[in-house]
């Protein structure tokens, strides 16, 4: 019996700044799997801050999307992200910082 190839959960950058004012920010996530989908789970988000996983059609590779409130506290806060696919579980760790204004 073979042993499945392990699945594999990163992003191209280490760190993601989100402004309090609602604005929506994208950072790419990328899944290496077997299956075509994965659920996704982010542990760690401050209160006020909500995030939406955005898969594409082909792959499990997608996009998650953070958006916080007037109301999240301004700071750095390390999340896990873990992601479920193919039967197996992968986690990866990103930065993210809660800012006043929108960053140029």
């Amino acid at each position: 019996m073979s042993t499945p190839n392990p699945i594999t959960v990163s992003f191209l950058v280490s760190s993601v700044k989100v402004p309090q004012d609602g604005t929506r920010v994208s950072v790419s996530i990328l899944i290496v799997s077997t299956s075509e989908t994965a659920l996704v789970a982010v542990g760690g988000l401050p209160a006020g801050l909500s995030e939406k996983y955005v898969f594409s059609d082909t792959n499990p590779s997608g996009a998650l999307e953070f958006t916080a409130s007037p109301q999240t506290p301004l700071g750095a806060y390390t999340l896990t992200v873990k992601v479920n696919s193919a039967g197996q579980t992968a986690s990866t760790m990103l930065t993210l910082i809660v800012t006043e204004t929108q960053i140029e």
